[in-house]
C-alpha cells in the first residue's frame, strides 16, 4: 500500500514552507468565523496553525510538490 503523503505548501513572502494537517470548521459562538472553512498546517518548528480556507487559497501560499 503507497504511503499517505499530506499535501505541502510555502507561503510566498516568507518562504516557509508548511504541511497541511488537515482541513475543518471554526467553532466560536458569536464571532464573524463561527462555522468557517480551516486549514490546519505545521510548520517546520512543529508549531500548528490554523488559518481560514479563503485566506489560505488567496495566491499567498502555493504548493510544493
Amino acid at each position: 500500500m503507497p504511503e499517505a503523503r499530506t499535501p505541502k505548501w510555502r507561503h510566498k513572502k516568507r518562504g516557509t514552507v508548511y504541511e497541511e494537517i488537515g482541513r475543518g470548521q471554526f467553532q466560536c459562538t458569536g464571532s464573524a468565523l463561527d462555522d468557517e472553512p480551516v486549514v490546519i498546517y505545521r510548520g517546520d518548528d512543529g508549531k500548528l496553525w490554523v488559518r481560514p480556507i479563503a485566506e489560505f487559497e488567496d495566491g499567498r501560499f502555493e504548493r510544493v510538490e
